[in-house]
């Protein structure tokens, strides 16, 4: 198989994008965000909300990936992240937290959060692989499941 040359274009996430971001977010979670959550999320004053849009020559621009994150003055919580199923192992999701890591250690920035549910190894090893360290489990993390975090 030829590999596909693309670029990343990292940007804050508009109205445009959300069709996408459902289709990834539905593709990858077994309890997927609605679209009104999406729109919420997307609109607080409290989240940043970005999509890597995926540039490949003379084809129309689509989302490869998206990510949320919540605001608390210094401490940064990774609430969504997923990449479309394509474009899993293409660095997509890297460079997502890598944009986001950059824009908050600007604003001084001390603590980046994610909860991940344990039975979720492959986020785990990706933030691993990122330098993030695992803390101590967290129970009734999640309202639509009893698994921990």
């Amino acid at each position: 198989m030829d590999a596909i040359e693309f670029g990343i274009n990292i940007c804050p996430m508009g109205l445009c994008h959300v069709d996408e971001v459902e289709e990834i977010e539905n593709y990858n979670f077994e309890h997927p965000w609605t679209r009104d959550e999406i729109e919420e999320c997307r609109r607080a004053q409290y989240f940043r909300a970005i999509v890597a849009l995926i540039i490949i020559p003379r084809e129309k621009m689509h989302v490869g990936g998206y990510a949320f994150v919540e605001e608390d003055r210094f401490r940064f919580t990774v609430r969504n992240i997923a990449v479309a199923e394509k474009w899993h192992r293409h660095g997509i999701g890297r460079e997502l937290l890598n944009h986001f890591i950059a824009q908050l250690s600007g604003i001084g920035c001390h603590e980046i959060y994610e909860l991940v549910r344990e039975t979720n190894l492959q986020a785990q090893q990706f933030y691993k692989a990122m330098g993030f360290v695992a803390q101590r489990p967290r129970s009734n993390a999640y309202d639509v499941t009893d698994e921990d975090a």
